[in-house]
C-alpha cells in the first residue's frame, strides 16, 4: 500500500504539518505529516469530502493517583504506574502509545507517592510534554479529573486509567467520537469472561444503557477498557474537591443518552491485582513491536 506522507494541493503549497493530509486516491494510508502512525486507512470509498480527525491537538490525562491497596504486598512503597514490566515502568508503555498516536501534552493526575512519579519522569517524555496535577487527599477518578481541569484546554480530553492498557487504535476512537458528536464515550473491549470487570450494555445506536456489576456468573461481553473521551462541558460539571468516581458516580448518570460506547475486540490487561500484574510481562511480550 502506498503511503501519503506529504500531499500537496493547488499551486504546490507546503505540507499541512500538524494536521492530517487528505488523500484523494483510493488505496492510500493517510499519515500525519509528523510521521506518526496512520490516522486512517481508506480504500475506494475515501474522497475529498472525508473528514480526518487526529489527536495531535488533544491533551491526554492519565489517572495515576490510585493508592494501589491490592498491590501493596507486591509493590511496597511504589505507585502502580511505576510497576516494573519487563524492566520498564508501566506508565512508560502508556506514554509510548500516546506519543505514537500524536499526543504531545499529557497531564498526570497523581496522589499517594506522586513525587516518585514526577521524579521518575520529569517534565518531558520523548516528544511529550508532561504536567502534573497533584491531589493531597484521595479524590478518586472524577475528583482527580476535576482537580486538573484548570490545566485543560477547550474541547474534549482523552482520559486514561493509569493501571490498565488496551492495544487499540486511538485515532479510530477519536474519529468515531467526533463523527457521533458525543458528549462522552468509553472505549469498550470484548472479553470471554466479564466476571472480574462487570459488563457494559449498549443500545443499537451505541449509547450505554447500563453497567452491570461484577458477578460470579461467567460469560462473554463488553467491558470498560479504561480509555475515555470526555467533552469539556462534562468536565466542568464534575464536583470540585470531592471524592467521586467516573465509573461509579458519573458514567451511570450519563447512561441512556449522553454516554456512548466504542466497541472493540482489542487486547486488554489491567495491573490492579497481584494476579493480573503477574500476567503483564507475558501480555506485553506478545504485542509485537511494543517493547
Amino acid at each position: 500500500m502506498a503511503r501519503a506522507w506529504d500531499l500537496r494541493f493547488g499551486d504546490g503549497g507546503g505540507c499541512c504539518r500538524g494536521t492530517a493530509c487528505r488523500a484523494l486516491l483510493s488505496g492510500f494510508e493517510v499519515w500525519d505529516c509528523t510521521g506518526d502512525p496512520p490516522v486512517a486507512r481508506f480504500g475506494d470509498n475515501f474522497n475529498n469530502n472525508t473528514m480526518i480527525h487526529t489527536l495531535s491537538d488533544i491533551t491526554a490525562v492519565i489517572l495515576a493517583g490510585g493508592a494501589g491497596t491490592r498491590l501493596r504486598g507486591t509493590l511496597p512503597g511504589i505507585p502502580k504506574v511505576l510497576a516494573d514490566i519487563n524492566g520498564r515502568p508501566f506508565i512508560s508503555i502508556l506514554l509510548d502509545r500516546l506519543e505514537q498516536f500524536g499526543i504531545r501534552r499529557v497531564i498526570l493526575c497523581t496522589g499517594s507517592l506522586g513525587h516518585l512519579i514526577k521524579d521518575a519522569l520529569g517534565d518531558r517524555y520523548g516528544n511529550v510534554r508532561l504536567e502534573y496535577s497533584h491531589e493531597s487527599t484521595p479524590l478518586d477518578t472524577a475528583g482527580a479529573l476535576a482537580n486538573a481541569r484548570h490545566l485543560l484546554p477547550e474541547g474534549p480530553a482523552l482520559v486514561i486509567n493509569g493501571d490498565s492498557y488496551c492495544h487499540t487504535d486511538l485515532n479510530q476512537f477519536y474519529a468515531w467520537f467526533k463523527e457521533k458528536a458525543a458528549d462522552a464515550a468509553i472505549l469498550l473491549t470484548h472479553v470471554a469472561d466479564t466476571r472480574r470487570y462487570g459488563k457494559v450494555e449498549l443500545d443499537v445506536a451505541g449509547y450505554v444503557v447500563s453497567f452491570n456489576e461484577k458477578t460470579d456468573k461467567s460469560g462473554p461481553g463488553l467491558i470498560n477498557a479504561g480509555i475515555y473521551l470526555i467533552d469539556r462541558a462534562i468536565i466542568e460539571a464534575l464536583p470540585e474537591n470531592t471524592p467521586c468516581s467516573l465509573e461509579k458516580g458519573i458514567f451511570p448518570g450519563l447512561a441512556g443518552g449522553k454516554l456512548m460506547g466504542f466497541s472493540t475486540q482489542d487486547d486488554f490487561i489491567d495491573i490492579g491485582t497481584p494476579e493480573s500484574y503477574q500476567k503483564a510481562a507475558d501480555f506485553f511480550t506478545t504485542l509485537k513491536g511494543l517493547l
